[in-house]
């Protein structure tokens, strides 16, 4: 990513957070570290098929060749922090070593022209100063008529397949749980 990432709020009135990530001294004002060998957690396909079903995706935005779950994705190499998601339902388990950058995008897309993406992250980052700055003080509301940031907290500990055990037969489970964050344009 080339140069600071903008404010979440940027050009949306009273829409949230008026501070950058890297005004949070979180040294984002580059782009993300890579991605780390354990940041390959694979979303089984059996769990996706509801969210899919649910919520109707056209683009993973955070995937390789192995665990793509929509006909279009995006990978490392043409990453979907970079491209556009306008006009797209993006599904994205993006890696934990990335979590504000894929946050900041989500919630910049939506202010553009991405209906709605879904992110699964993990649910013990609620403590971290990038999710109590892009996070919790719009989390389930609707703001300025139109955009809503909704937090899904999932049950148990969801099952992860890596790329030695893709779908997830081995049922490795992270050390947390896990919540969807929906960001969604509401008519």
């Amino acid at each position: 990513m080339a140069g600071p990432l903008e404010s979440p709020s940027a050009g949306v009135p009273d829409a949230g957070p008026s501070t950058s990530l890297t005004q949070l001294e979180l040294l984002l004002d580059v782009g993300p570290p890579p991605s780390q060998p354990q940041d390959e957690r694979f979303t089984p396909p059996s769990d996706f098929s509801a969210f899919d079903a649910e919520f109707r995706f056209s683009l993973d935005a955070a995937a390789t060749p192995a665990n793509a779950l929509c006909p279009r994705y995006c990978t490392q190499e043409d990453s979907g922090l970079l491209r556009p998601w306008a006009g797209e339902r993006v599904w994205c388990n993006p890696p934990w070593s990335q979590l504000p950058w894929w946050v900041d995008k989500a919630w910049r897309e939506l202010q553009s022209q991405c209906p709605l993406s879904v992110l699964l992250l993990p649910d013990n980052r609620m403590h971290q100063r990038w999710w109590q700055t892009l996070v919790e003080p719009i989390r389930d509301r609707v703001l300025g008529g139109s955009l809503s940031l909704r937090s899904r907290f999932l049950p148990g500990r969801f099952h992860f397949g890596t790329p030695a055990d893709p779908l997830a037969q081995r049922r490795k489970r992270p050390p947390c749980g896990v919540v969807l964050l929906i960001f969604a344009q509401v008519s």
